[in-house]
């Protein structure tokens, strides 16, 4: 660690442990940037208005409304909660095809995808409903993690052979394997010229960050040393986030090239999947013991130096075993 991560990374700590220790609502009502949540567009509820003519949303609890959520992955179930407010409460949830679910995207039409590590599958719901309309099972083996391209193929990580396995959009047979330098593949993201960065670890190789490139393919590991990495966000401008785990818990700040930190956050808990607003200006990260979210504006740091610490968390229901999070206003390509 260098002296300007260090210096970051023990300031947050502090910070954290001086006023973020059990607190579960904002500590003010302008915790969230306001320019990422100005003026949503709610629906109407699913008795008023069915979804795009079609269908009611069907997880959604009587009267709800849908604006901006959070889907949570929850063992056995997906929980849904409003992106906004102090002291959530679940607007929805789905069960229907879910088991052990870990990583979640949704793409650029609001479809929902789980990866299920319990089932070795991954299942995909159009927005609103709870019934999967696809089922994706071919070349799986403990699936991690699922993102979809802007050609709107699905790509998935795999635990158990470091594969990540692509299938064409509207189908669910292989398209293609690309084969990672490692036996496990975490968190996945492309970047603006649609390049793929994959967080790999075991197979003998130490635990770092592959990139895809989009002409070719081939993989390039990218030289980071990290300590058992999961979640992985690229940034519009190239900057690489990702969260290390086993003991590390934190989130790694990788500049453009970078190949040390310039910035480390401590997450407590054991973070697992990070999520960010498509403005970037909110991100997000989920918590495994003890089911919590945690919220930060983004950057995490300052222009003016100081850090800008996960101030903000909630607790989720259910099991307490939160893996992924998504956003319906989040990242998409």
């Amino acid at each position: 660690m260098n002296g300007h991560a260090r210096t970051a990374f023990v300031t947050i700590v502090a910070l954290l442990g001086a006023g973020l220790s059990g607190c579960n609502a904002p500590s003010s009502p302008t915790a969230l940037s306001p320019g990422s949540l100005a003026n949503p567009q709610p629906f109407a509820s699913p008795a008023a208005r069915p979804l795009d003519g079609r269908k009611p949303h069907g997880w959604m609890k009587p009267g709800a409304t849908l604006e901006r959520l959070i889907y949570v992955a929850d063992g056995n179930s997906v929980l849904i909660y409003p992106e906004r407010g102090h002291n959530r409460s679940p607007v929805g949830e789905i069960a229907d095809g879910v088991s052990s679910a870990y990583g979640l995207w949704i793409d650029s039409s609001a479809d929902l995808y789980v990866a299920n590590s319990g089932s070795n599958t991954v299942v995909a719901y159009h927005r609103g409903s709870t019934t999967p309309f696809r089922t994706y099972s071919a070349g799986l083996s403990r699936p991690l993690y699922p993102i979809v391209d802007s050609s709107g193929d699905l790509w998935v990580g795999n635990a158990n052979n470091g594969r990540i396995v692509e299938y064409r959009h509207g189908r669910t047979t292989i398209e293609r394997t690309l084969q990672t330098e490692g036996s496990e593949v975490d968190g996945m993201d492309f970047d603006t010229q649609g390049n793929l960065y994959a967080a790999y670890r075991g197979g003998g190789q130490s635990p770092s960050i592959e990139e895809f490139s989009s002409n070719g393919w081939g993989g390039k590991v990218l030289g980071m040393t990290l300590n058992a990495p999961q979640s992985v966000i690229v940034t519009k401008g190239g900057t690489i986030l990702v969260v290390e785990t086993q003991g590390t818990d934190r989130i790694d700040v990788f500049p453009p090239g970078d190949t040390i930190p310039t910035l480390e956050v401590g997450v407590k808990n054991i973070p697992t999947q990070l999520a960010i607003t498509s403005s970037e200006q909110n991100l997000y990260v989920s918590s495994l013991n003890t089911g919590d979210i945690w919220v930060s504006p983004y950057p995490l740091l300052n222009p003016n130096g100081s850090p800008n610490v996960l101030h903000e968390k909630f607790q989720v229901g259910g099991d307490y075993v939160v893996q992924g999070i998504a956003l319906n206003n989040g990242q998409t390509f």
